[in-house]
């Protein structure tokens, strides 16, 4: 899987198609935001092997550890496997079209992940909140919880 020519623009217009989406497990969740951000830059959908089949988030943590044995983090180090991402060593490494694993004392809530899951943007990441999209700095403030546990990078296709 390899991100397409013009990868930034399809990320960008995504993003600003769903910006004012509120949370809502099965169709528009931190799993399926991050896979459709990922589907609009390659044309292939991640998610394919759980979406569709969850509605709400007890649901979404039994898919993925049925898909890979455990929860997002599994989940993510399975699909990089597959579809040949690197998993990036440093979240101070983090470039705009990479996808982020956020804190979840930070970004979930009361909902018993271990993670959420978010596109990088840049000097920002982007996940999904209650109301909208959320974003949070991809660097955050030295002696504070860091907010990006994880990043995955996704090649771009080169002619």
């Amino acid at each position: 899987m390899k991100k397409k020519e013009g990868w930034p623009e399809l990320m960008n217009a995504h993003i600003r198609a769903v910006r004012k989406q509120p949370f809502a497990a099965g169709t528009f969740d931190c799993c399926l935001f991050a896979a459709d951000c990922v589907q609009a830059m390659t044309g292939e959908d991640p998610a394919a092997d759980f979406r569709g089949k969850y509605s709400t988030m007890e649901g979404a943590i039994a898919a993925l550890k049925e898909f890979s044995g455990g929860g997002l983090l599994e989940t993510m180090l399975l699909l990089a496997e597959r579809f040949g991402w690197e998993k990036i060593d440093h979240r101070y490494k983090a470039q705009r079209g990479d996808i982020v694993m956020g804190n979840p004392k930070v970004l979930v809530g009361d909902y018993d992940m271990d993670g959420s899951m978010g596109i990088c943007c840049g000097p920002i990441c982007v996940f999904v909140g209650d109301q909208d999209l959320k974003a949070v700095s991809t660097i955050e403030n030295k002696g504070a919880e860091p907010t990006i546990l994880h990043v995955w990078h996704i090649p771009v296709a080169r002619d």
